[in-house]
């Protein structure tokens, strides 16, 4: 039986839908058979490689096959001509090799059907997985997916392994880095999987010179604010996001000001800051702030009670707005503004009875005038 080219087979549909992309070149499962497909996890450009074949990437269709339901898609790859070769991102793998594996294995009938050239025995032929390779594990494609595989470690590796997993374990551990470069990063950055296990540092204390790792910042900030329950970090991640907070913001009011934050739910958000403790409630009217009850037992000395009160915002106030106020109060500022208030009150209450013993003397001065001139009128 004559095994027919999906070209021909869906090209009316291709035609149809390949009007919505703008790419160089378009591939099917039949082409890649001799081709070579490179799978890889994250960005393209962080491959070791990179800089060699950059220049030669193009932008690539790829045609996605699905027969049963008479479907094709078309995907976007980077795709070198000159060495066949073809850059898929590990997740999407995942997704298109099912259908995609179909396509190629038709063009290896049709290429032992024409007697033409044909490189592999098998689509997995095609498959390199050399750019997902690990310290600890290997990449295998089994069952139409790809899976990783506990490597065999010699005993130094096995050392250095648990050596890792120890500071990974270790709670007091919030910053991790390589030894002697890079960024730093958060505990669960995948990117500390790059780490080498030779290098890998874990430690309570930022490295000096280093900088934060633009991936994880915001989760490594939210770490040492929602500090020790960990599970308060997705719910007030949510609330600065919602409100706008940025990964800076956030990084500063927790590096800097030493913020703590709280939250089991959207609804509100506790931030602890020096000795005060905060509710900014949220909600559709807009956002609302209140600040710990306080008792006061001496001029200059209070304690701090339960409940809280509101703390009379203006209307509009943004989140960040709101955590800028509480970053710059404290007890002492309080008791400078209260002392500032009191001099400026004093100095009013002074000028009020000069001000006063002015105008009451030019009325007694007017009045006296008015009187002497009716008594001239009538008694001339």
């Amino acid at each position: 039986m004559e095994i027919r080219s999906e070209k021909v087979l869906y090209g009316s549909i291709f035609r149809h839908i390949s009007q919505r992309y703008d790419m160089d070149v378009f591939l099917w499962g039949e082409d890649l058979i001799n081709k070579q497909l490179y799978i890889f996890a994250g960005k393209i450009k962080k491959l070791p490689e990179y800089d060699a074949f950059a220049k030669r990437l193009v932008n690539c269709g790829l045609v996605v096959v699905d027969p049963v339901r008479r479907k094709i898609t078309c995907h976007p790859v980077r795709y070198d001509g000159q060495e066949e070769a073809v850059y898929i991102d590990e997740k999407n793998f995942q997704a298109w090799w099912p259908l995609l594996k179909k396509s190629i294995r038709r063009g290896i009938r049709m290429a032992e059907q024409n007697g033409a050239e044909c490189g592999i025995r098998v689509p997995e032929d095609l498959v390199s997985l050399h750019f997902l390779q690990r310290e600890t594990s290997v990449p295998v494609l089994k069952n139409d997916r790809i899976v990783y595989k506990a490597k065999e470690l010699s005993l130094e590796e096995k050392r250095l392994n648990a050596a890792r997993q120890s500071a990974l374990d270790q709670p007091k551990n919030v910053y991790f880095y390589a030894k002697n470069r890079g960024c730093v990063h958060d505990r669960q950055c995948e990117q500390i999987k790059e780490i080498r296990l030779d290098e890998f540092t874990g430690s309570d204390r930022f490295p000096e010179g280093r900088v934060y790792c633009p991936h994880c910042a915001r989760q490594l900030f939210l770490r040492i604010g929602c500090a020790p329950v960990t599970k308060a970090i997705p719910v007030c991640s949510r609330i600065f996001t919602d409100y706008g907070v940025k990964t800076s913001q956030i990084g500063r009011f927790v590096m800097e000001h030493g913020m703590k934050f709280h939250a089991d739910s959207l609804s509100e958000l506790t931030v602890r800051c020096g000795e005060d403790t905060w509710i900014i409630k949220t909600g559709k009217k807009g956002l609302k702030l209140r600040h710990n009850n306080y008792i006061r037992i001496s001029p200059t000395e209070r304690y701090i009670t339960e409940g809280f009160h509101d703390q009379g915002l203006k209307e509009h106030t943004s989140m960040y707005q709101m955590l800028t106020y509480i970053a710059g109060y404290s007890w002492q500022k309080h008791l400078a503004a209260e002392r500032t208030e009191a001099e400026a009150s004093k100095v009013k209450e002074m000028e009020k009875p000069v001000f006063l013993a002015e105008t009451a003397a030019e009325k007694a001065s007017l009045w006296r005038r008015l009187a002497a001139y009716i008594k001239g009128l009538f008694c001339g």
